[in-house]
């Protein structure tokens, strides 16, 4: 068994959440460009085989993982619960509030219309409380569409908070339970109820998985080299084969979910191996700015195809691409190092030892 150092972040893990949001960003910037290709009476149609769509499955396996794994010393103290959760309020609150401010104030100016009825107090409490919301377009989504991961997030860290008086060695099995219990109610659920509903789709027992992961892990398991790379073969073949034929696995926890799992254990193979070079540093560096990534990438992608999209489409959709995913990355660098995380560290205070 291979033992994991006691560092808070492990390079893999940066790597491979970095991995997910360009995935992300790929997958939203391929059909803008493919909005622009037909505009001149083309395509651009590369989303056929590709499951881009799994970077979100990626990122809830990678949270359960890394609530556990940044967690182990809060275990078994009821006092950790509350600091808990307002580390992860102080994370998670500051830019999803700032963007969907943004949005609001691009939508009542008329610089970025949302081609939809303006927000109701009700919606807007709902978005800002991290409550699934019916909009009156028939969307179960915040203010800012996106933010529905957010919601799955937020649910699971209340949870997650809720068994940090246990020790780990029985608070992962306890949330996974519960999350496998939710999951089996929500069969009887009607769509009626919005949240409930919402809260009780498989999606989230990738937190799950990701957590048994991370426990795993702290307990020295994790697989060598050698099996990693055959797992992360499996995982990528099973995720193209999920995206090829969906009905052969019907259900999205089984279909995006267990090779993302595959994934991360097979990043973890690799953690402190010694190699170094300027793409994995690179990935790294951003793995720290994601969260940014991921909430500003649409308006970095949207504004380039508005601004320069006919241009660059127009001497090829994949310069375009290229494009727009670079600026979107060096943008979430940019708001990550000099908002995001000054804000973040001036509201979670000083970390108890």
């Amino acid at each position: 068994m291979l033992a994991l150092s006691p560092v808070r972040t492990l390079a893999s893990i940066q790597i491979l959440r970095a991995i997910a949001a360009l995935a992300i960003v790929v997958h939203h910037g391929l059909h803008e460009a493919d909005l622009l290709a037909q505009r001149s009476g083309g395509g651009f149609a590369w989303q056929a085989w590709l499951p881009l769509e799994a970077g979100v499955d990626l990122f809830f396996v990678i949270s359960g993982f890394v609530m556990v794994f940044a967690s182990r010393d809060l275990f078994g103290s009821a006092g950790s619960i509350i600091p808990f959760l307002r580390r992860r309020l102080a994370r998670i609150v500051p830019i999803y509030f700032a963007v969907t401010a943004l949005l609001i104030a691009l939508a009542f100016s008329g610089l970025a219309p949302l081609n939809r009825v303006a927000p109701s107090a009700t919606e807007i409490a709902a978005t800002l409380a991290f409550i699934p919301y019916l909009r009156p377009d028939g969307l179960v989504q915040p203010i800012y569409g996106l933010g529905w991961t957010l919601n799955y997030e937020m649910f699971f860290y209340c949870l997650f908070a809720l068994a940090l008086p246990l020790p780990r060695e029985r608070a992962v099995p306890v949330v996974v339970f519960v999350l496998m219990l939710l999951v089996t109610l929500g069969q009887v659920v009607p769509s009626s109820l919005t949240a409930p509903y919402f809260w009780t789709r498989s999606i989230i027992l990738e937190f799950g998985f990701g957590m048994l992961i991370g426990h795993m892990a702290l307990t020295g398991v994790r697989p060598a080299p050698a099996m990693a790379a055959s797992l992360a073969a499996a995982a990528l073949g099973l995720l193209i084969l999920g995206k090829l034929t969906p009905a052969l696995l019907p259900d999205r926890a089984l279909l995006y979910g267990l090779p993302a799992a595959l994934l991360v254990m097979a990043a973890l193979a690799f953690e402190g191996d010694g190699k170094d070079n300027a793409l994995l540093r690179l990935l790294t560096r951003l793995g720290d700015a994601t969260y940014a990534l991921y909430l500003l990438h649409p308006f970095v992608l949207r504004g380039l195809a508005v601004t320069f999209g006919g241009l660059l489409a127009g001497l090829s959709p994949l310069l375009f691409l290229a494009a727009g995913v670079t600026l979107a990355c060096i943008t979430a660098m940019i708001v990550s190092t000099w908002f995001e995380k000054p804000v973040t560290r001036a509201l979670q205070g000083p970390r108890t030892p």
